[in-house]
């Protein structure tokens, strides 16, 4: 009994110190943990097998041992050099399925996230709609005026409309209407601050330690940056919700509110994705699931997408497109690659 208790105090010892190192150094995600070892536990004769999944088990990683052709690493999946950027400041293209990074172009490099910032926002929204925090058919009156830069992309709504809380989700997810994400965020939160606060707990949660979030919706901000790795790990969890998948399906959506004076208002949006609107072609034999596209000047034109192509899922993110067409070129670049 006391071998096994000595044996048992050096694994807690060692989970100790792993708990001190705490892993949130990024390099510590960079690579694949080992997986296959079983730790034994307990004094019997017989004892038990547990074998650990490591943090990476099931996802991609940027790996150490991916070929690198000026600046570009790729996978051996994809044999010689396969892709060369250009007007594009990063991208990823990972298999999600088989979990490996096919191309990593400055894969770990902090960039502007733009509007794909409500891919975060959008996990918290769909847990509080899980949890029962707040339904679709909830109304909900204005408090306050949102404060907004009047050129940002908005719905105008004001102290004293009413509107539903679908309406809003759409609204914030198909046309990226910012003033859309505070509402919610002042719902679930009781402050947009409280809620960023939220959104950078959820992203460590999610192994994304490279991040960090000042606002709901992506607007510029200096100390608001992600990587495009941190966001494959936080736009994978996003994309597990069916109403997301439901909310991305959608081309075009009509909004209705009512204002303050008791006027009804309706607008109808259109997809921000140039693939769902028809004005850039998929390759053949591939379907987009869930996607968050974004665009200012400090990020310039982004786009993050989960793809299928047979029973596989990939993930593709482009950062930073000097235009839109650079950027939708660049992808259908990479998703040409796909095997």
């Amino acid at each position: 009994m006391v071998k096994g208790k000595k044996v048992l105090a050096v694994i807690l010892s060692g989970l100790f110190l792993i708990g001190q190192t705490g892993c949130t150094d990024f390099v510590e995600l960079k690579g694949e943990y080992q997986t296959d070892r079983v730790i034994s536990l307990g004094t019997s004769e017989d004892p038990v097998a547990v074998k650990a999944n490591g943090y990476s088990h099931n996802m991609g990683v940027i790996g150490d041992d991916m070929k690198e052709v000026d600046g570009v690493l790729f996978s051996d999946t994809l044999g010689s050099t396969p892709y060369t950027p250009k007007g594009i400041d990063a991208c990823l293209l990972i298999d999600d399925t088989d979990g490996e990074t096919l191309i990593s172009f400055n894969g770990y490099d902090k960039k502007y996230p733009a509007s794909m910032t409500k891919v975060m926002t959008g996990i918290l929204i769909m847990e509080a709609l899980d949890s029962g925090k707040i339904h679709l058919d909830d109304v909900y009156t204005l408090k306050n005026n949102v404060p907004l830069d009047p050129d940002a992309a908005r719905l105008s709504l004001k102290e004293g409309d009413t509107i539903s809380v679908k309406d809003l989700v759409y609204g914030f997810l198909v046309r990226s209407l910012n003033d859309c994400g505070v509402v919610l965020a002042e719902m679930i939160a009781g402050s947009e601050k409280d809620f960023v606060e939220m959104m950078n707990a959820k992203a460590k949660e999610l192994g994304a330690t490279q991040t960090h979030f000042v606002n709901c919706h992506g607007l510029h901000d200096e100390e608001h940056y992600v990587t495009p790795y941190d966001l494959y790990l936080i736009f994978r969890e996003f994309a597990k919700y069916p109403l997301v998948q439901e909310i991305d399906s959608t081309k075009k959506y009509t909004i209705h509110y009512t204002t303050a004076e008791g006027e009804a208002k309706e607008l109808t949006v259109n997809s921000t994705n140039g693939f769902m609107s028809g004005k850039y072609k998929l390759p053949q034999g591939v379907e987009i699931g869930a996607w968050k596209s974004g665009t200012t000047k400090a990020a310039g034109s982004c786009l993050i997408m989960e793809l299928y192509k047979g029973e596989k899922t990939y993930y593709v993110v482009g950062f930073k497109g000097e235009n839109r067409d650079s950027l939708y070129k660049n992808l259908i670049s990479l998703i040409n690659l796909i095997p």
